[in-house]
């Protein structure tokens, strides 16, 4: 006689046995966090999944797996890895689209160096005192103007003038001229 649990046909309803500490997700699945980050995801008592601490590709890959593979509904997940359900989301998305290499957790911020030399960003303050816009400096030098800008914020004195109210007059003038 089989018998029916999670969705599948069992001969006999095994045992949901995860380990002391775990953390139940859904019948017959368990996860269990280390003090150091470290993690274990358990299928009817056995682990299935293991990620070390600091490894953020293999939890994000364990959590989309469970949720791929039917063990456990997403909003279980989440909560249980403490994500957003849209998180998850977008998880397993990205991981259906580009495989495991699109779990990496890369670095936020600029992806290389800095463009610009000291030579350059003295350029760009004096170009700018001289009364070109943030639009002509970026075009010279070849950059963005948002680039142009932390330049600017970069130095100790960016404005292109000590008189406020030329200073204002001349913003004024720049960003009609944009």
């Amino acid at each position: 006689m089989a018998v029916t649990a999670s969705g599948k046909d069992w001969a006999m309803v095994p045992l949901p046995m995860g380990p002391g500490g775990s953390t139940p997700v859904a019948p017959g699945v368990d996860v269990l966090f280390d003090a150091d980050g470290a993690g274990s995801v358990f299928l009817w008592g056995m682990a299935a999944w293991y990620w070390a601490a600091g490894d953020d590709s293999a939890r994000r890959l364990a959590a989309v797996q469970i949720v791929d593979n039917g063990h456990a509904p997403q909003r279980a997940v989440a909560g249980v890895f403490g994500v957003n359900v849209t998180t998850l989301w977008r998880w397993r998305k990205d991981y259906t689209e580009a495989g495991t290499g699109a779990l990496v957790n890369e670095p936020k911020g600029p992806k290389r160096r800095w463009k610009l030399t000291d030579d350059m960003v003295g350029s760009i303050v004096s170009k700018r005192a001289e009364g070109a816009t943030l639009q002509e400096i970026a075009t010279r030098f070849e950059v963005s103007t948002d680039t142009v800008r932390r330049a600017l914020a970069s130095t100790s004195d960016s404005s292109p003038t000590s008189n406020p109210t030329e200073a204002i007059h001349r913003l004024t003038c720049a960003n009609n001229r944009t």
